[in-house]
Order: C-alpha cells, then sequence, then structure tokens
C-alpha cells in the first residue's frame, strides 16, 4: 500500500471480552485529496471462532477493498482524501470501526463511510444496503440513492437494493447491526453497507455457512466479486465528483420500489397519537372512581412496583452475575455468532436467574401487602391508571429517543380491553383476557424475532442471547427498565392486589393473585349496573376499612 502512495498506521488497542484482554488492531491508509474532507472505505478482516477460511465473511470486502487501493492510487490525486481501513473485532460488536469513528480527529469532515460486507460467495444475485445504525439511527436516503444512480449509469452493473418497508422499519425501530456502517451512522456520519442478496431459498444454506469452517474460497465467484467491486468503484467515483452533499437523515420509510417516499413527521405523528392515546385511557380510568386523578394514581403505585422493581432487581442480578465470573465481560456484544458461548446457553444460570425472579415477585407481592394493610385497596380502574400512565410514559421517551420504536407498542393496544365494564373479567373470561395480555406482550416477540434472525438464527437461543445483552448492557440500563416497566404494567392488569382479610371475609386466598380461591361466575353480580357503581363501592368499602 504505501508503495502505491498509500499513508498507512497500525492502531492498537485493547478490549475485555470472555472477561480477559483482548488486543485488537486496526490499520487505516490515507491518500491525500485535494480537500481534507474525506471519503472512507472499510472491510473488517477480523472472523468468528468457528471460522477457518472466512472467505466470504469476510475476505471478500478485504479483496474488493485491495482492489480499489490500486485502482484510487492510480488515478491520484482525488477531489477528496480517501480512507482504507481494515478493521478488527467486527464479530464482537462492531469494535474497530467504532474505534475508528472514535478516534478520528474531525468526524464532520466525513463525507461519507462505505463498508464492504459479503460480497463474493456464488449465491449472491445482487447487492443490499444496510443503514442501521449501531444502537441509533438510520443512515441518510441520498447516500442510498447516490449509490443506485452510480451503478445505474455503469449500465450493466447490479444496482443495489434497498431494503423492504420491514425491514426499514425493524432496522429503525430496533437499531441493531452487524455491519461496520454502524457506529458512523449512530454519530451522524452519512454511511451505508453494501452486502449480498440471496433468493429466499438460499438464506438457510447461507445461514449454516457463514461463520462456519464451510466458507471457504471454493463458494467464492469471480463474477460475484467483479460486480461488487465495481458497484463500490462507480460509488466512490459518483462521491468524488459531487460539490454538495444533502443532509437528510432518519426516520422515513421508502416503498414502491424505491419511488416514493414517508416522511419523518408521520412516525412522529404516530408516536403522538399512541402516547395520548394511552394518557387519555389512564385519566379517563383514574377519573372514573374520584375527581382526584392523581390518588387514583397514587393508590394503585404500589401495586405496580410491586412487580416492577422485582424485575430491575433481576437486572442487577445479571450484572452482578458478570461480576462474580457466573457470566463473563464481554466491551460491547456478547460473544460472536455462533460462538459456543451463544449456543450452549448456561441453563443452570437460566435456572437461578429465573427463581430468583420468581423470588424477588413474592418479595414484592408481600411488601405490598403491608402497604395496603391500613390503607385503600386499588381497585380495578386505578390500576387502569396507571397501567395506561406507564405505557404512555414508554412511548413519551421512545418518542423522544426514536419515534419509530413507538410502533413496537401498537400490540399493546391489545390491553386497552384487558377487563370489563364490571372490572377484571371472571371464569372463563379471566382466558380472554390472559390472551390480550399475550397479545400486547408481542412487544417482546418482536425484540426476541428480530435478534433471533439476526444472531444466532435459532429464536430459542434468543432469550439467552437476551440475558447476556442485558448482562453486558449491550441493552443499556435504562432501556431495559423502560422494556421491564411495560411488562410489569401489562402484568399488573391481571394480577390483583394481595386480598386484605378486611375484604376477604376469611376466604382463602390465592397465593399468586392474592385472590380469594372460591368459585367465581364469569356473570357480574347484581349490583354491578357499571363500572362507576362496583369499583367505587369497593373503593368506599377499602377507604372506610381502612379508617
Amino acid at each position: 500500500m504505501t508503495q502505491l502512495g498509500w499513508q498507512c498506521i497500525s492502531d492498537e488497542w485493547e478490549v475485555v471480552n470472555y472477561s480477559r484482554p483482548l488486543p485488537l488492531q486496526n490499520i487505516v491508509c490515507q491518500l491525500p485529496g485535494e480537500s481534507r474532507d474525506q471519503i472512507i472505505l472499510l472491510a473488517n478482516y477480523d472472523q468468528s471462532p468457528g471460522t477457518i477460511e472466512g472467505a466470504d465473511s469476510n475476505a471478500s470486502g478485504v479483496a474488493v477493498m485491495l482492489l480499489l487501493a490500486q485502482i484510487l492510487a492510480a488515478e491520484q490525486p482525488w477531489p477528496y482524501t480517501m480512507i482504507l481501513a481494515a478493521t478488527d473485532g467486527q464479530a464482537y460488536g462492531l469494535l474497530g470501526a467504532q474505534r475508528l469513528i472514535d478516534t478520528h480527529p474531525d468526524p464532520e469532515r466525513i463525507i461519507a463511510a462505505v463498508s464492504l460486507n459479503n460480497l463474493g460467495l456464488d449465491l449472491y444475485e445482487g447487492l443490499g444496503m444496510a443503514a442501521t445504525g449501531l444502537s441509533e439511527g438510520y443512515g441518510p436516503l441520498w447516500l442510498q440513492q447516490t449509490t443506485q444512480v452510480a451503478a445505474r449509469a455503469a449500465g450493466d452493473l447490479w444496482v443495489p437494493q434497498t431494503q423492504s418497508e420491514l425491514q426499514q422499519t425493524y432496522a429503525q425501530a430496533l437499531p441493531f447491526t452487524m455491519t461496520d456502517q454502524g457506529p458512523f451512522v449512530a454519530a451522524g456520519v452519512p454511511a451505508l453497507g453494501l452486502f449480498g442478496l440471496l433468493a429466499d431459498e438460499d438464506r438457510d444454506q447461507v445461514r449454516e455457512l457463514h461463520n462456519s469452517p464451510a466458507d471457504t474460497f471454493e463458494r467464492q465467484s469471480a463474477d460475484t466479486l467483479a460486480q461488487s467491486g465495481r458497484v463500490a468503484e462507480a460509488l466512490i467515483r459518483q462521491l468524488q465528483g459531487m460539490v454538495e452533499f444533502p443532509e437528510n437523515f432518519a426516520p422515513y420509510l421508502v416503498y414502491n420500489g424505491g419511488r416514493q417516499l414517508v416522511p419523518p413527521y408521520v412516525f412522529y405523528l404516530i408516536a403522538r397519537a399512541l402516547a395520548g392515546l394511552f394518557f387519555l385511557a389512564s385519566y379517563l380510568s383514574g377519573r372514573r372512581l374520584e375527581s382526584d386523578y392523581l390518588g387514583a394514581v397514587l393508590t394503585s403505585l404500589p401495586h405496580f412496583l410491586s412487580l416492577w422493581l422485582p424485575f430491575i432487581a433481576s437486572i442487577l442480578l445479571l450484572y452482578f452475575f458478570v461480576i462474580i465470573g457466573l457470566l463473563d465481560e464481554f466491551d460491547t456484544y456478547p460473544a460472536t455468532p455462533k460462538d459456543p458461548e451463544l449456543m450452549n446457553p448456561r441453563w443452570f444460570i437460566i435456572i437461578i436467574w429465573l427463581i430468583a425472579l420468581w423470588e424477588f415477585l413474592q418479595i414484592g407481592r408481600r411488601l405490598e401487602a403491608r402497604y395496603v394493610e391500613h390503607r385503600s385497596r386499588p381497585v380495578f380502574g386505578q390500576i387502569r391508571a396507571i397501567v395506561f400512565l406507564v405505557v404512555g410514559l414508554a412511548l413519551l421517551v421512545a418518542l423522544i429517543m426514536n419515534p419509530v420504536s413507538a410502533l413496537a407498542f401498537l400490540p399493546v393496544i391489545a390491553w386497552l380491553f384487558i377487563g370489563n365494564r364490571h372490572g377484571r373479567r371472571r371464569g372463563i373470561g379471566k382466558y380472554l383476557d390472559i390472551v390480550l395480555f399475550l397479545v400486547g406482550g408481542l412487544f417482546i416477540y418482536v425484540l426476541i424475532h428480530f435478534i433471533g434472525d439476526s444472531i444466532v438464527a435459532v429464536r430459542l437461543l434468543a432469550l439467552w442471547y437476551l440475558l447476556l445483552g442485558i448482562s453486558v448492557q449491550m441493552i443499556d440500563f435504562v432501556s431495559a427498565a423502560m422494556i421491564f416497566a411495560v411488562l410489569a404494567a401489562g402484568l399488573a392488569l391481571l394480577v390483583n392486589p394481595p386480598f386484605d382479610d378486611r375484604d376477604a371475609k376469611d376466604e382463602p386466598a390465592d397465593d399468586l393473585t392474592g385472590s380469594p380461591t372460591a368459585p367465581v361466575s364469569d356473570e357480574p353480580d347484581a349490583g354491578d349496573e357499571n363500572v362507576d357503581d362496583a369499583d367505587a363501592a369497593t373503593l368506599a368499602a377499602s377507604e372506610g376499612a381502612a379508617q
């Protein structure tokens, strides 16, 4: 590279993975241009532990980059400075790319960054473009459109495809990526990743091939590499010829082959509408019983906390497992795809964690029982007030941080229909409420499904990966706490507050729900003319007993 005119440096640093130091190294080369503004081309050269040759992932990307280094050097000087980076630690959470943007002296001078991944397999039928940021952000549309314009201008090249509408929504709602454009997008730098596209019938085969000994050079295609390399070259030439660069970023959604665009304000409107819906439901639920809405919320707050705080304790327990060595410490992502750490869950850890969570929940219930011993027991309308307030607040946070993530809350609308005008359903009606709770809980399934497809390819293992992700704060504490707050809110609609002996009239109570175990009917009591009468009567009885 230096003989071609490139100025290269080696950047060495160290992270902690598998609870031990892991040395890493980036190789960064610069070809000065007429301007100090830069175009960055990067490809990771590391591979997962289970890989031997790593031909497609990611020798193919490195090969394309090295050939482009020769072409670019032969035609210098260029209008803009070129940076080529062979990055390390991609499999552990894009560590090399993150290091590159973190140590860059002036990120505002980066015009665009292009990541090259998985470009040579003989099964590829085209190229795709990844725009997802690392934990946040989504790449600008103009860069994807510029890539397509450059490929079309060449006449005989694959035209890179934008992600499907569903993939775009997933990627913006849950910004998680395994390609090196991620840290740049998260830092606000225009970036995308080029990768090979597969036919649907080949996906499972290639999933088995990647990050395994089967990823050999025999499966590489000269034609595929030529197409990939020429598209990357066309993009660089297009960028080098541009004088002005747009600044539009996410959120957005392109559809109809990229010819039509859903603008950002639509996502903000949806998030605001959802938040407003739950705030209104909360207010109406609290005001039905008494004029003091705040009183209704405060009365039911201990019930919510008795279910949410145990989940918080379970998060802290996972952190403790890392501290004492029961779980390994990782810098960013836990392990790598198909790593034995992922593919072989430590079941004793899972069992211990589940038992501890159950005990935390029981402690929460006992503390709530003591709290309400001399206070009024919350009725269902008051519980609905705190539940929908919590969901509304979570949507408000989503609106501020990432409005597209509010779409993941759409299933939670089902929780608005738990119970009826008489309160919680009884008898067979309880099962309907459970179904509605599970439907609302699909927001958790969306997360598991997405991670399962993106990383471990086995959705059951995604549960183990989620625990590991929480333990190393890949899912940070605030995000995990918010997810569990919404889950606890849903549970609060199903789980009764601890039953007061004064109200139970010495009937035996169910240990799980705190409800009396006497047979109940799905039909409303004769006195239950409406929700106001039923809940208000219970409220008055509880307050009278408290006095």
